[in-house]
């Protein structure tokens, strides 16, 4: 099995829009991801199994990714 992580920046204010998007609409939420979101200054080429690696040694040391400002729209 592969895993694949890839990485678009989008503004802070489109957040709400973008969770509206995607519960409503996939060729939508694509479509608004490719208007209003950007790419990393630094392509990431690594296997996604990297991030995988980090996220749990963050978890195992108590490091909580799960809360956020945007939760409602998660």
């Amino acid at each position: 099995m592969s895993a694949i992580a890839s990485l678009t920046l989008v503004p802070r204010d489109s957040i709400t829009e973008l969770a509206r998007l995607a519960r409503t609409s996939a060729s939508s939420f694509r479509a608004y991801l490719t208007e209003h979101g950007g790419r990393a200054r630094q392509e990431y080429d690594w296997s996604g199994y990297c991030m995988l690696y980090v996220l749990t040694y963050l978890d195992e040391r108590g490091v909580d990714l799960e809360q956020s400002e945007f939760d409602a729209e998660s």
